[in-house]
């Protein structure tokens, strides 16, 4: 290939699913690289949907269609092939001369699957680790739960760590001035995620019968409406509907507008890979109150409060005793938005960019 440019491909499919945790890595993964990659040396292109946030002239965009899942002629012009989602059905493997890295995110199946179907899905990701040549994993927990449960048949294998964004300048939207209309008569507690199963929000509804001086608002996509039905009508049932604010899809103004003027940032969710929200909320300087549960821990580290019971009674008892704790270090600011700091986008750029280089050094000594 000689001083010839490296072509990379970025499968950043996901983009297809609006306001989900994987759109918003997506998003912010494509901007971050974007701005980072040398483009003397590489060739970047994205696939992308129709409908995509980037606008970088240096970037190749290639449009996403029906047949890239069934062909794989197209990509062979590429060094080095990226699915940043696990699973892609986009990307070929062992094509010749061509390197695959993976990222994955979770195993979250194992805790949600049991039986015939937990074996299943095992089954699925075991193939979708066929010829890759370099698996990421966006924590240490989720590279132990997959050196436990899958082989990764000679693949090097690194852990990168998610970034959070830079937070734009404050913004007062219709909506939050809304909600700050709704809920001035107290202090509220929020959640923000897709509204599904496994983020335990109907644990938070028992918690809220406990504190009665706090309001709650849960803002995110929902993704399950027969769980969005359970909660609501749980809510309804405990007369708490004055105090509990189902607010659905934010934008990024209100979401920050959110962080900055809750008590506290709740997150119950037992299934994460990462866990971007309790970062944010950190670095908005406000105290976590978080499951004790898979990588939460890990990304947290210290500097949040943990529910070592997820009922609604000793739950409320840790928030009171947190926002109490006012010397506590999960309720200083500053060090809360120091670790916030520890987690860039750009700094995850450039770590996927050492992969890449290491990966295309390997090409070349293969072609001579």
């Amino acid at each position: 290939m000689g001083n010839a440019k490296k072509r990379l491909l970025v499968d950043l499919s996901k983009l297809q699913g609006a306001y989900c945790g994987l759109w918003e890595v997506a998003r912010r993964f494509g901007q971050a690289l974007s701005e980072n990659i040398d483009y003397d040396r590489w060739e970047l292109t994205f696939l992308v949907p129709g409908k995509h946030p980037f606008a970088d002239s240096r970037v190749r965009y290639l449009r996403l269609r029906w047949w890239h899942r069934f062909l794989a002629y197209w990509q062979h012009r590429y060094d080095v092939l990226h699915g940043l989602a696990q699973n892609t059905p986009y990307l070929r493997r062992k094509l010749s001369h061509r390197k695959y890295v993976i990222t994955l995110h979770d195993l979250n199946f194992l805790y949600e699957k049991e039986g015939s179907s937990r074996k299943r899905y095992l089954r699925k990701y075991q193939r979708g680790l066929s010829g890759v040549d370099y698996l990421v994993f966006i924590s240490h927990f989720v590279e132990g739960d997959t050196m436990a449960h899958l082989k990764l048949h000679g693949a090097k294998h690194a852990v990168v760590y998610n970034g959070v964004a830079q937070r734009p300048a404050a913004e007062t939207s219709q909506v939050a001035a809304a909600l700050e209309q709704r809920l001035r008569a107290k202090p509220f507690l929020f959640f923000i995620s897709t509204f599904t199963r496994k983020k335990n929000i109907h644990l938070l509804v028992d918690m809220m019968k406990h504190l009665p001086d706090l309001t709650l608002v849960v803002a995110g996509r929902v993704v399950h409406h027969d769980y969005y039905r359970e909660v609501r009508r749980a809510i309804e049932v405990a007369g708490l509907s004055d105090r509990i604010a189902l607010v659905g899809t934010v934008s990024d103004a209100e979401k920050y507008w959110l962080y900055d003027h809750c008590k506290a940032f709740v997150f119950p969710s037992q299934a994460e890979g990462f866990g971007i929200p309790p970062i944010e909320a950190m670095q908005a300087g406000k105290p976590v109150f978080a499951a004790r549960s898979t990588s939460i821990p890990e990304v947290c580290g210290s500097m949040a409060f943990y529910w070592e019971t997820l009922e609604g009674e000793p739950m409320a008892a840790v928030v009171r005793q947190g926002l109490d704790a006012r010397q506590a270090p999960q309720n200083n600011a500053d060090l809360l938005r120091a670790h916030a700091d520890k987690y860039s986008w750009k700094r995850c750029a450039q770590e996927y960019i050492k992969i890449y280089e290491e990966l295309t050094g390997e090409c070349n000594a293969t072609r001579r």
